[in-house]
Formats: structure tokens, sequence, C-alpha cells
């Protein structure tokens, strides 16, 4: 008999465990830097900003019509999840105009 109580409580801890995974999983997807954040935070700002906050970019690369991209590579750890790749494309001016990030990783900038 007990023993019937305890594969009971087994099943109730298994479905406790599902379910903190799966709130786990959807907090962290909210929590993950997005376009638009990147956007919000960086768009209209002179890229010399941006060099001062996360260092010289790892990459350039011209762009039609004189824009250029910038790309920051930052990696914690040794597993690929933790790759953060964050571009900022400015105009001729200097001025952020678009923004993204690929990242799998919530310790991005």
């Amino acid at each position: 008999m007990e023993f019937v109580k305890f594969l009971g409580k087994l099943g109730r801890l298994r479905r406790f465990a599902i379910g903190a995974t799966v709130i786990t999983f959807v907090l962290a997807g909210c929590a993950l830097p997005n376009r638009q954040g990147m956007l919000d935070k960086w768009a209209g700002k002179n890229i010399q900003q941006a060099t001062i906050e996360l260092g010289p970019p790892h990459r350039t690369i011209q762009m039609p019509q004189g824009q250029t991209m910038y790309i920051w590579e930052q990696q914690y750890g040794v597993r690929s999840e933790t790759l953060c790749r964050t571009g900022l494309q400015v105009d001729s001016n200097g001025i952020i105009v678009d923004a993204s990030q690929e990242t799998k990783s919530l310790l991005c900038k």
C-alpha cells in the first residue's frame, strides 16, 4: 500500500516538474532580447555611444548607399548556446538606423 502512495506522489512530483519547466521556458522566452528592443535602445544614437558600451566591433561590413553594419560577438563559456551576436546598421553620418540581435542566451547586453 505504501508503494502505491509513493507512485501517486511521484506522479504529482512529475507534474510539478513539468509545469515548472514549462513556466521557466515561457519566462525565459519573454526575457530574451529581440530586434525591437535593440532598435528602441540604439536607434537615432551615434555609433560612438555603442562602441563605448559594447567595445570595439568584431567586424564591419560596408553596405549599399554608404551604410555600415557593425557586428559584435560575445561568447560566455564554451557552448554555442552562449553566443550573442549584435548588429547595428549605421548611416553615412554615423547614426544607428537599424539593429538586430541573434542569441540563445539571456546574458546578452
